[in-house]
């Protein structure tokens, strides 16, 4: 734990509560095969308890990020399976960059949210104000990537879809023509301030080019299939910012 104090205070209550346990556990509520199951699995909830009394603030706001992006995740997932439609399209660029780059990005977020989990990790130590910086560009980012997805709804793809799809202009895409892509590079960005690792910064650096491309490819491909409206909203919104 970062707070000596806090430390002692765990290991005085785990061992108050360990007591408890094994009297309760041989009272004959609990019996045999279960005893010390049961024991095993308290001691391990009060670990877990204290363990995330002793995080700091912006740690907890940044899983909580994270979570709150894969529970909408799975919720479009389930809209486009009882949709019948596929999550994954055609990639827009070589499959070896596409994938590559899919896998950096999510290394980075994963190596941040380690980082979040267990902050002494790492050779670098980073300054609060930094840290919350961070906190804040991935709350942002993953705001933008959640509205991202809901304005999508089941339009959203990986790569480019085999099916008819709309030309999306609502919700952020007024203001953004790639907006998801705009959350996934902030979120990059926040994990390099937030993680100055050597190897967090290179993945980022080569998930946020690949994505670029990646981009560049859709809009290729929106310009194909949707022609002069494509232009024109073009025309009057930016690619990113």
């Amino acid at each position: 734990t970062h707070d000596p104090q806090l430390g002692k205070l765990m290991l005085y209550h785990l061992s108050y509560y360990r007591i408890f346990i094994c009297k309760f556990s041989n009272s004959g509520f609990i019996s045999g095969i279960f005893k010390n199951n049961f024991q095993n699995f308290i001691t391990k909830l009060l670990f877990l308890s204290y363990k995330i009394q002793s995080m700091q603030i912006h740690s907890l706001i940044i899983l909580a990020s994270f979570s709150l992006l894969g529970i909408s995740l799975l919720l479009l997932g389930f809209l486009l399976r009882n949709k019948s439609r596929r999550f994954l399209g055609k990639p827009t660029i070589d499959n070896i960059y596409f994938y590559s780059g899919k896998m950096a990005v999510f290394t980075s977020w994963i190596l941040l949210m380690l980082k979040a989990i267990f902050p002494k990790i790492g050779y670098v130590e980073v300054p609060p104000a930094l840290s919350w910086v961070a906190t804040i560009l991935v709350c942002a980012g993953s705001f933008i990537m959640i509205c991202s997805f809901f304005s999508l709804g089941t339009s959203l793809k990986v790569g480019l879809p085999d099916e008819e799809t709309i030309l999306k202009t609502n919700g952020l895409y007024r203001f953004s023509r790639n907006p998801l892509y705009l959350g996934v590079f902030i979120i990059n960005i926040a994990s390099c301030l937030y993680f100055p690792d050597i190897l967090n910064i290179i993945c980022s650096i080569y998930g946020i080019i690949i994505h670029h491309k990646i981009t560049l490819g859709e809009e290729q491909f929106l310009d194909e299939r949707f022609g002069e409206r494509w232009r024109e909203y073009k025309s009057r919104v930016r690619r990113y910012l």
